[in-house]
């Protein structure tokens, strides 16, 4: 079933041929195609509704599963967008003026200052850790109307421009970089970047650019974040900012929102999951 289903994650059963009686008992004869036409789309919605009840049960009362939870989907788009969405690996971004100690295939050549402050907050350097991830229905929509791609980590990442501050050589600004970054995680959830990649530079750039970015906060905001908890990184690379500037912003802002928040609930999930079958929850009965 595709994305563009009109009848939602749940299956159809073909609905048997009904007849009704001719005027001459034992006989019988096919509806006129139109009532017939109606009585199988009734069929089809008592069939539906049964289905929707079914699932809603299983959701409020898990245990009757046998299970602490819902399970992750086999069709994520449709079957529970909420607890697993499609994902696709996006490429290392790597500035010009750090692709001579960066390597593609995530290596990095720096200061044992770098290292120490990498490993003690815990910050990534590759942003290729955050996935490009699915929109949901309107995921086409909104990356072509955009031109843009969406990637969310729930790790904090180093955004993809200061990645030149960590040379082998000791960049002066880097002790400033690494002290900004600290305070970062002490004042902020969530990290939002916004990246050009389509050549365009000037004003139009820089509104557009703060535009989605507060048309995301602000949608965030309507989900209840910072209450929510969302941590973790959101990079947006634009590849034509004329394009995404004559679009609505808040169109954009509510579909990104709405689709970080399915990634983050689904994280909780996989780290609730991954905690209880651990071999310290099995030996204490918790698994």
């Amino acid at each position: 079933m595709g994305l563009g289903s009109c009848h939602g994650p749940y299956p159809l059963f073909a609905a048997p041929t009904l007849q009704r009686r001719h005027l001459h008992p034992g006989h019988l004869l096919p509806l006129p195609p139109v009532e017939q036409t109606i009585r199988i789309y009734q069929a089809e919605a008592r069939q539906i509704g049964a289905l929707e009840r079914l699932h809603q049960t299983s959701q409020t009362n898990p245990e009757e599963k046998g299970l602490e939870g819902p399970p992750p989907a086999k069709n994520p788009q449709l079957d529970n967008p909420q607890l697993d969405n499609p994902r696709a690996q996006a490429n290392f971004h790597i500035p010009t003026l750090a692709k001579y100690f960066v390597q593609r295939n995530g290596r990095l050549r720096t200061t044992p200052d770098v290292w120490q402050f990498l490993h003690e907050t815990g910050i990534e350097y590759n942003n290729s850790k955050a996935l490009r991830i699915w929109l949901g229905p309107e995921h086409k929509r909104i990356t072509t109307n955009f031109s843009c791609n969406v990637q969310y980590s729930p790790e904090y990442i180093l955004h993809p421009y200061h990645l030149q501050y960590l040379t082998p050589h000791q960049h002066p600004l880097t002790s400033a970089m690494m002290a900004q970054y600290r305070q970062k995680l002490v004042d902020r959830q969530l990290w939002i970047y916004t990246l050009n990649r389509g050549g365009f530079t000037g004003v139009v750039k820089e509104i557009t650019q703060r535009r989605l970015t507060g048309a995301l906060a602000s949608a965030l905001e309507d989900l209840g974040h910072p209450g929510t908890g969302i941590r973790g990184t959101v990079i947006i690379t634009l590849n034509d900012v004329l394009k995404a500037a004559h679009n609505p912003a808040h169109l954009f802002g509510q579909g990104v929102a709405q689709a970080i928040d399915r990634e983050w609930k689904q994280h909780l999930w996989r780290k609730k999951s991954d905690s209880a079958r651990s071999p310290r929850a099995q030996r204490f009965g918790q698994g």
